[in-house]
């Protein structure tokens, strides 16, 4: 089953039992599964995972990814 990014992310963190996951992860883990594939049909990035969680963050709604950043 093909879902839109936001949604691949939920599903994986889901099932994770939402523990926190590093973007390669959860990138990962949608390939892997086949959750979510682009309109030009490459494969999801880190990048792309990562620029839907900020994003959400941004907008007028309540988000629904918890974004956090620290150094490693």
């Amino acid at each position: 089953m093909a879902y839109y990014l936001h949604e691949a992310i939920t599903k994986v963190l889901q099932d994770s039992g939402n523990v926190p996951m590093t973007i390669e992860a959860i990138a990962d883990a949608i390939r892997q599964r086949g959750l979510y594939v682009k309109k030009i049909g490459s494969q999801v990035s880190p990048w792309n995972v990562g620029l839907r969680a900020v994003s959400d963050v941004s907008k007028s709604t309540a988000p629904l990814f918890e974004v956090l950043i620290r150094l490693r």
